[in-house]
């Protein structure tokens, strides 16, 4: 049965009445705070160590997928940034298609407006000559 400390602090008295204090303490200092079957022997700490090393062992294998883990997305980011540059390329390709496309357009519509005003100003003549026929 483990001592506590009520039953430690009692033995320490005792032992300081039955010896000097120097002699009580060393005593005391000896015995665990514990019982006995609750310390470690060097067998308990070679299996943790034995535990730890496999421990070891599962980080080392996630350390090592991480790393792999890390690899693809710097692939995936050089991706991103090559199609980036690829998307820019095309926008301004675009973009310099579009101001064409804008200028054409432009000169056709001012080429049909010509036409339509030079129409009207035709049909204009026309209809006012055959007024000005038939009134004569």
């Amino acid at each position: 049965m483990p001592a506590d400390e009520t039953t430690r602090h009692r033995l320490r008295q005792r032992f300081t009445e039955l010896m000097d204090e120097d002699l009580a303490d060393a005593i005391m200092e000896s015995m665990p705070p514990v019982p006995w079957t609750d310390l470690a022997t060097k067998d308990d700490i070679a299996r943790l160590d034995g535990r730890f090393d496999n421990v070891d062992e599962r980080l080392d294998k996630m350390d090592q997928r991480f790393d792999g883990i890390t690899h693809q997305f710097e692939k995936v980011d050089s991706q991103f940034a090559v199609s980036n540059d690829q998307f820019r390329v095309l926008s301004e390709g675009l973009h310099h298609e579009m101001v064409g496309l804008e200028g054409r357009l432009a000169i056709r519509l001012t080429e049909a407006i010509r036409v339509i005003v030079f129409t009207a100003m035709l049909l204009f003549v026309g209809v006012t000559g055959v007024v000005v026929t038939v009134l004569a």
